[in-house]
């Protein structure tokens, strides 16, 4: 379902000297509809099932470009619906409207303590889309463990007997593991032992084996974490 969101940049403006970013890594003064079209209706957030957002509140959060901090007092939330990294910011707060990062590959952002990073060629798993925000959970020498979170609209499903009373609108999510090589390719890093063993080729025997050996649960994050930090020590 094809998601409403409409951006107002209402004017240019100096951020005060406590702030290092600009209007190059910030979208200063979006406005932020929160709700979706369905036909020729929309839906306010607040009337769907579930949320959009990673976390519903704003948490403290900095802002980098590359390595160097552009700002360590500033709170970010995650719309996984939106793919957006939202910012509120006494500096660029104005009622109900908020900053939020510029996707590029320079400006990433750490919420709480888990870094989000924007990459151009990532393919969306429920849709042909390329470009998302993914959470970075491991670097190692040779590959990057990233999390990818997706939020689904499900729309309502009208009454139709007493056997299917029908059902409200609803945000779902999913997460998916990916893992990113040094030639920039994206490989699905899946919690089922064999698709994982045939994404690696040559590498997944020895996974398979080191999965079973140490009776590691793919469906664990630390598992994930633990097979990962293996993969990246058989490509030395």
């Amino acid at each position: 379902m094809k998601k409403i969101f409409i951006l107002f940049i209402l004017c240019s403006v100096t951020i005060v000297h406590s702030q290092n970013y600009t209007s190059k890594d910030v979208n200063i003064f979006t406005e932020i509809h929160t709700r979706v079209k369905t036909g020729n209706n929309y839906i306010e957030y607040d009337d769907i099932l579930g949320s959009p957002y990673l976390t519903e509140k704003f948490l403290d959060g900095k802002i980098y470009r590359n390595d160097t901090i552009l700002s360590n007092s500033v709170s970010l939330r995650y719309n996984i619906f939106d793919d957006q990294i939202e910012i509120k910011d006494p500096s660029i707060n104005k009622g109900n409207n908020y900053g939020t990062l510029i996707k590029t590959l320079d400006v990433k952002a750490e919420i709480l303590f888990d870094t989000y990073k924007y990459f151009k060629t990532f393919k969306n798993p429920s849709k042909e889309s390329l470009g998302s925000y993914l959470q970075i959970i491991e670097e190692g020498n040779n590959y990057t463990l990233l999390k990818k979170y997706e939020v689904i609209f499900q729309p309502k499903e009208e009454y139709k007997s007493p056997y299917d009373p029908g059902k409200k609108a609803e945000f779902e999510q999913e997460t998916y593991y990916y893992v990113l090589d040094s030639q920039g390719n994206f490989i699905e890093f899946s919690d089922r032992k064999s698709r994982l063993a045939r994404n690696f080729n040559n590498k997944g025997k020895k996974l398979k084996s080191f999965i079973s050996k140490n009776n590691i649960d793919l469906k664990e994050e630390k598992g994930m974490i633990r097979v990962f930090k293996f993969l990246d020590k058989l490509s030395n």
